[in-house]
């Protein structure tokens, strides 16, 4: 009889967490009830790594919070890409064309800590990503004349490189 009744209390904390399981499914942001109302959701992303966020319906204006934390480009009306630029938290809203909102979502950027490492030269930091050699990463709190000497450079290569494109797009 002890081992009925421990069986029936486990059968029933199974069917209870299997219930709670559905029921948050049902209700989460991409749930059946997530058309008709602006859903609370939440998107986390890497720092200089992209993710893929899909919305309920077409949106035709989006809202970044703090533009500096996270970029979001507009693929379709539905299919957003989130830039994580630097770690932090900010929130993206979604309107359609009346302005209704369709959607608030957090976006949480985080820094990635594997490959990564940080050198300290007294108050001095400088952060190299190592994979698989060891590279200077711009990186927000680094030293800054190292931090806009890198910049300065990156720059330059990126504006060389849109050079290239602009000028291979004029041959055709």
């Amino acid at each position: 009889m002890h081992f009925t009744s421990i069986s029936r209390t486990l059968r029933r904390i199974a069917a209870t967490v299997a219930l709670s399981a559905v029921a948050t499914t049902s209700f989460s942001a991409s749930g059946p009830f997530a058309s008709g109302t602006a859903q609370a959701a939440e998107i986390v992303v890497n720092v200089d790594e992209a993710s893929i966020h899909r919305l309920v319906r077409s949106a035709a204006t989006v809202i970044v919070g703090n533009p500096s934390t996270a970029d979001v480009n507009v693929q379709s009306g539905k299919m957003l890409v989130v830039l994580g630029k630097n770690p932090g938290s900010t929130n993206l809203i979604a309107l359609d064309r009346k302005g209704v909102q369709i959607e608030e979502v957090t976006i949480h950027v985080r820094s990635t800590g594997s490959r990564r490492v940080t050198l300290y030269r007294g108050a001095a930091r400088l952060t190299y990503n190592c994979a698989p050699t060891c590279d200077r990463t711009l990186v927000v709190g680094d030293n800054d004349g190292s931090f806009q000497g890198l910049q300065k450079q990156i720059s330059g290569k990126s504006g060389i490189s849109q050079g290239s494109a602009d000028a291979a797009g004029d041959g055709e």
